[in-house]
């Protein structure tokens, strides 16, 4: 089944009448007044392969023609849900951008020269848009999408907003959303470039509406140089976004409630990336817990911070203190599985540990019996929750078995097994 890239245009082009009626471009002209796009395309294509027949301002003006003529087409074929008349004209705003182009390369007059001026915005505006669309759209079905379709739609992304940031080189957004594309493809060295220049172009457009998204590329940029195992230039980076965000809310004024919730949200995404970079940065443990630290202090409802922290404290061997964190998390969220997993892992664990430092299973220390049984029970309830939100989960099942085993609980060892058989059955 073929699909379709759904076009929403920004304003209809219209043709300026009183500059085409000269010369050779007449019967353009009258096709175009009968909005026959299709003759006119066809008698603009029969003028442009032979260039050298326009004179003046003809040649530049032919080219904006066929740009607008094949622009129109699309609009009108969208407008009509005609399928096979999108696909053939799919590609009209990258041919209307080669057109412009083209069109700027030859001497002009003034009239021509605002005409060139209102079809470079226009099209500025929406060659950025279209790769901007096809990159959301991108995130929303990303894991849908067979590799084929996935590089296919980058490469068209690529295309518009290469488009777009050559006609205007200043443009910021166009430069984050080719970065984005970039990422994706993978081409790391390009994306940050492409971040760097939005960075360097970045402005305020609206007053009353604050772009904090752009902060998002500080975030990016902090990403790639995390793959670089650079996390001081990544910690920097999300320091320097954090700042800019922060200087640029201040400025708003009045702050109204959706400014403050998009404020908010840019700042948390910030945070989240920065908690992660401790976590992913060993030499940086110390300073990682503390931050954690203070950070749920100031957030005690933030489940996803708790996870993190309780991961971080792991990692330290701090495992009561990890517990804690886990057991904080599961109020916040009860159907969070790897809260609730890891926490039984964490009892689990210690309990064996114990187990093995048992040198005479048959002759137990009796207080060592006793807190190796007491911590691997305490494990059950967890790995169960677990199971209860993914009850495929055969690691859950396994340990269970485990625990029931060492603590010589046939009937509950039995069951476990039985639900083992059944799950690897497909039951």
């Amino acid at each position: 089944m073929k699909k379709y890239i759904c076009y929403s245009l920004l304003f209809v082009i219209y043709f300026s009448l009183n500059t085409v009626a000269q010369g050779t471009l007449k019967t353009v002209d009258a096709y175009i007044k009968k909005n026959d796009y299709e003759k006119a395309l066809q008698q603009l294509q029969i003028l442009l392969n032979n260039p050298a027949q326009l004179k003046g301002d003809d040649l530049p003006m032919a080219y904006i023609l066929r740009a607008k003529t094949n622009i129109n087409l699309l609009d009108i074929a969208v407008k009509k849900n005609e399928p096979e008349e999108i696909d053939k004209n799919k590609d009209a705003y990258f041919l209307a951008f080669q057109d412009l182009q083209e069109a700027k390369k030859v001497p002009a007059g003034e009239s021509v020269k605002k005409e060139i001026a209102v079809v470079s915005d226009y099209l500025h505006q929406t060659l950025r848009m279209l790769g901007a669309k096809i990159l959301n759209h991108l995130y929303t079905i990303e894991k849908r999408l067979r590799e084929s379709d996935k590089t296919a739609s980058l490469d068209q992304a690529q295309k518009y907003l290469m488009a777009a940031i050559t006609l205007r080189e200043d443009d910021y957004l166009s430069h984050d959303f080719y970065g984005q594309v970039m990422m994706l493809k993978k081409a790391d060295d390009m994306a940050m470039e492409h971040f760097e220049m939005s960075k360097k172009y970045f402005k305020v457009l609206d007053k009353d509406i604050p772009d904090f998204e752009h902060f998002r590329i500080f975030g990016n940029m902090a990403i790639l140089n995390m793959k670089k195992k650079d996390s001081d230039k990544a910690l920097k980076l999300i320091e320097e976004g954090k700042s800019g965000l922060d200087q640029l809310y201040q400025q708003t004024a009045p702050v109204i409630e959706d400014i403050k919730q998009a404020y908010a949200k840019m700042k948390s995404d910030l945070e989240g990336i920065e908690m992660d970079i401790y976590l992913n940065s060993p030499d940086k443990l110390e300073l990682a817990l503390k931050k954690f630290s203070e950070s749920v202090k100031a957030k005690p409802d933030n489940y996803s911070l708790r996870l993190a922290y309780a991961q971080l404290l792991e990692t330290n061997k701090n495992f009561e203190a990890a517990a804690a964190q886990y057991e904080a998390a599961v109020k916040l969220d009860s159907s969070a599985y790897l809260a609730w997993f890891n926490l039984g892992a964490i009892h689990f664990n210690n309990g064996m540990e114990l187990s093995a430092s048992i040198k005479d299973p048959k002759n137990p220390d009796p207080k060592t019996n006793e807190k190796m049984r007491a911590l691997l029970l305490k494990s059950v309830d967890p790995f169960r929750k677990a199971l209860e939100i993914n009850k495929n989960d055969l690691d859950c099942i396994d340990t269970l078995m485990k625990v029931y085993s060492r603590l010589e609980m046939k009937e509950e060892y039995l069951y476990y097994r039985a639900l083992k058989t059944e799950k690897l059955k497909g039951g």
